[in-house]
């Protein structure tokens, strides 16, 4: 796990007012992690980032986190070496479904085209509310962050309620 920004303490039952918006970036690409890092340094607001290389590791992170500090946001790359990042949101959907004091996370996709994702429809069963696409762009990166975590955050749906059957394994 790489982390960077600011760490809180974990075991805490609610964010603390004017923590920093705590964002998990799971990206095998070690140069595309430090650029998103460096962009968000530049926002006015305040970030505490996570990143994670693959797949298990942000289910770890996530499993980790989710109940005590949970990550306002999760930005997920496709294609991962061990796990598809698609499978990797599932577990994660899963796992907020099957606990009664969990805040759903924001789902944002991260794609080297879009043309990977284009006419999926995976969106609406993972309430994943950004796509973004590789290369990506400072001045509209940040726009589309600061609009995406200013939404309102996804609420428990029955049909994610029916995914909290998902089995996870080889975590």
């Amino acid at each position: 796990m790489r982390s960077g920004f600011r760490n809180w303490k974990r075991g805490a039952n609610k964010v603390p007012e004017n923590s920093p918006t705590r964002i998990l970036v799971v990206d095998d690409d070690d140069d595309g992690c430090y650029l998103i890092e460096q962009m968000l340094r530049r926002s006015e607001r305040r970030f505490e980032l996570t990143t994670a290389a693959s797949g298990g590791e942000a289910i770890k992170i996530f499993i980790d986190n989710f109940r005590c500090l949970p990550h306002a946001g999760i930005l997920m790359d496709l294609v991962l070496p061990d796990i598809n990042g698609l499978a990797v949101l599932r577990a994660m959907r899963a796992l907020e479904a099957g606990s009664l004091s969990c805040h759903p996370a924001r789902f944002a996709i991260l794609s080297g085209t879009m043309r990977t994702i284009k006419g999926l429809k995976f969106e609406k069963e993972l309430d994943i509310s950004l796509m973004l696409s590789k290369p990506i762009l400072h001045d509209a990166f940040l726009k589309q962050i600061e609009a995406w975590l200013d939404a309102p955050a996804p609420e428990l749906s029955p049909a994610r309620e029916a995914a909290s059957h998902f089995v996870i394994s080889g975590c």
